[in-house]
Protein backbone atom coordinates (compact mmCIF):
# COMPACT_ATOMS: atom_id res chain seq x y z
CA UNK A 1 0.00 0.00 0.00
CA UNK A 2 2.47 2.33 0.19
CA UNK A 3 3.94 1.67 -2.61
CA UNK A 4 1.13 2.50 -4.76
CA UNK A 5 1.85 6.17 -4.51
CA UNK A 6 5.08 6.19 -6.25
CA UNK A 7 4.81 2.52 -8.40
CA UNK A 8 1.29 3.24 -9.74
CA UNK A 9 -0.53 6.36 -8.83
CA UNK A 10 2.37 9.01 -10.06
CA UNK A 11 3.08 7.21 -12.89
CA UNK A 12 -0.34 6.74 -13.89
CA UNK A 13 -0.47 3.45 -14.10
CA UNK A 14 -4.03 3.46 -12.85
CA UNK A 15 -5.28 -0.24 -14.07
CA UNK A 16 -2.58 -1.28 -12.12
CA UNK A 17 -3.53 0.89 -9.05
CA UNK A 18 -7.10 -0.37 -9.08
CA UNK A 19 -6.16 -4.24 -9.86
CA UNK A 20 -4.24 -3.90 -6.88
CA UNK A 21 -6.88 -2.42 -4.62
CA UNK A 22 -9.42 -4.75 -5.74
CA UNK A 23 -7.36 -7.50 -5.05
CA UNK A 24 -6.44 -6.62 -1.26
CA UNK A 25 -10.25 -5.83 -0.88
CA UNK A 26 -10.99 -9.09 -1.34
CA UNK A 27 -8.63 -10.10 1.67
CA UNK A 28 -9.95 -7.58 3.67
CA UNK A 29 -10.79 -9.69 6.98
CA UNK A 30 -12.72 -8.41 10.20
CA UNK A 31 -11.52 -4.95 9.26
CA UNK A 32 -7.69 -6.02 8.80
CA UNK A 33 -5.30 -5.93 5.43
CA UNK A 34 -2.41 -8.99 5.05
CA UNK A 35 0.56 -7.74 5.30
CA UNK A 36 2.26 -10.98 3.67
CA UNK A 37 1.32 -13.33 1.52
CA UNK A 38 3.73 -16.24 1.90
CA UNK A 39 4.59 -18.64 -1.12
CA UNK A 40 2.26 -21.50 -1.54
CA UNK A 41 -0.57 -22.30 -0.29
CA UNK A 42 -0.23 -20.66 2.99
CA UNK A 43 -2.72 -18.04 4.31
CA UNK A 44 -2.32 -14.33 4.28
CA UNK A 45 -0.87 -12.86 7.30
CA UNK A 46 -3.20 -10.08 9.40
CA UNK A 47 -0.51 -9.13 11.82
CA UNK A 48 -0.47 -5.45 11.06
CA UNK A 49 -2.26 -2.33 12.58
CA UNK A 50 -1.70 0.25 9.75
CA UNK A 51 -1.81 -2.01 6.11
CA UNK A 52 -5.76 -1.32 6.40
CA UNK A 53 -5.11 2.48 7.00
CA UNK A 54 -3.35 2.59 4.17
CA UNK A 55 -5.28 0.93 2.13
CA UNK A 56 -7.61 3.99 2.70
CA UNK A 57 -5.04 5.96 2.12
CA UNK A 58 -4.16 4.47 -1.26
CA UNK A 59 -7.84 4.57 -2.39
CA UNK A 60 -8.08 8.22 -1.27
CA UNK A 61 -4.99 8.73 -3.78
CA UNK A 62 -5.93 6.80 -6.33
CA UNK A 63 -9.69 8.55 -6.35
CA UNK A 64 -7.89 11.80 -6.58
CA UNK A 65 -5.88 11.28 -9.59
CA UNK A 66 -8.50 9.23 -11.44
CA UNK A 67 -12.07 10.43 -10.37
CA UNK A 68 -13.50 7.02 -10.31
CA UNK A 69 -16.70 7.78 -8.63
CA UNK A 70 -18.26 4.14 -9.53
CA UNK A 71 -14.86 2.16 -8.04
CA UNK A 72 -15.17 4.12 -4.73
CA UNK A 73 -18.55 3.68 -4.73
CA UNK A 74 -18.10 -0.43 -5.24
CA UNK A 75 -15.00 -0.03 -2.98
CA UNK A 76 -16.43 2.16 -0.23
CA UNK A 77 -17.76 -1.21 2.04
CA UNK A 78 -14.59 -2.38 2.50
CA UNK A 79 -13.37 0.77 3.79
CA UNK A 80 -16.62 1.34 6.09
CA UNK A 81 -15.51 -2.64 7.11
CA UNK A 82 -12.16 -1.23 8.26
CA UNK A 83 -13.60 1.70 10.08
CA UNK A 84 -16.20 -0.07 12.00
CA UNK A 85 -13.66 -2.70 13.20
CA UNK A 86 -11.26 -0.76 14.18
CA UNK A 87 -13.92 1.13 16.49
CA UNK A 88 -15.35 -1.95 18.00
CA UNK A 89 -11.79 -3.45 17.92
CA UNK A 90 -10.10 -6.42 16.09
CA UNK A 91 -7.55 -8.84 16.61
CA UNK A 92 -3.96 -8.61 18.33
CA UNK A 93 -5.71 -5.65 20.05
CA UNK A 94 -6.25 -3.42 17.16
CA UNK A 95 -8.81 -0.58 18.57
CA UNK A 96 -9.74 3.21 18.65
CA UNK A 97 -8.96 4.38 21.95
CA UNK A 98 -11.84 6.82 23.50
CA UNK A 99 -9.80 9.90 22.27
CA UNK A 100 -9.69 8.34 18.38
CA UNK A 101 -6.40 7.26 18.45
CA UNK A 102 -5.42 4.13 17.60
Amino acid sequence: MIAIAGCCVTTKQFETAKSILHTFASYCKDGLMPNLFPEGHNEPQYNTADAALLYIHAVYLYVKETNDLPFLQEIFPVMEEIISCYKKGTHYGIHMDTDGLL
